[in-house]
């Protein structure tokens, strides 16, 4: 029993780290009278990677595609006796439940209608907000950290440890800046 619980207890922090790093896709399809398009395949496809997923929409008109990676996508819309859809450009970011409804309108299959630069998503499955850090922002906060202001007005624990340094607490202030390789520590957490 012990054991299990230990197994558990390194397993779960693991799910919770990886599933703040994906986003998803989310929508309904409706034809032109505003009725649910049930039964609509839906493909989306990371334009970076190539990679797609599929599936169709519930009784509602409504799609998911849960756990994607961050980055542009294109989606396509098809039923039959309407004409497929296809909305490229649409940026999803770290956390983020992008929202992309359609409207299909009665048409032949071998004609499309493609919509370009979607524009910004507006959030509206959840309260969450995430963003995408570069590496350039990344190690332009790192190189900012110490000047930061900590959280309800406390001077924040500032522990730069910097290999092969004769101190145990390390270097600080200026200098800890200008190292390339150091491990930052806040209240306890490294950087």
């Amino acid at each position: 029993m012990r054991y299990l619980l230990i197994v558990v207890g390194l397993i779960f922090p693991i799910g919770l780290a990886t599933a703040q790093t994906f986003g998803e896709i989310t929508g309904e399809v409706h034809d032109q009278s505003g009725a649910a398009a049930p039964n609509a395949s839906v493909t989306v496809t990371n334009t970076a990677t190539s990679a797609s997923r599929s599936t169709t929409t519930n009784d509602l008109g409504i799609y998911s595609f849960p756990s994607l990676v961050p980055g542009t996508y294109q989606i396509r819309v098809q039923l039959q006796g309407f004409q497929p859809v296809v909305r490229t450009g649409v940026e999803l970011e770290v956390q983020q439940t992008a929202r992309v409804d359609f409207t299909l309108t009665v048409g032949q299959a071998t004609q499309a209608i493609e919509v370009a630069g979607a524009g910004v998503l507006l959030a509206t499955e959840n309260a969450t907000v995430g963003t995408v850090i570069d590496e350039k922002e990344d190690r332009r906060l790192a190189l900012e950290w110490p000047r930061l202001p900590s959280a309800g007005g406390a001077e924040p624990e500032r522990n730069v440890r910097i290999p092969g340094s004769q101190s145990g607490r390390g270097a600080s202030g200026r200098n800890a800046r200008l190292r390339e390789h150091c491990d930052l520590r806040y209240e306890g957490h490294v950087e």
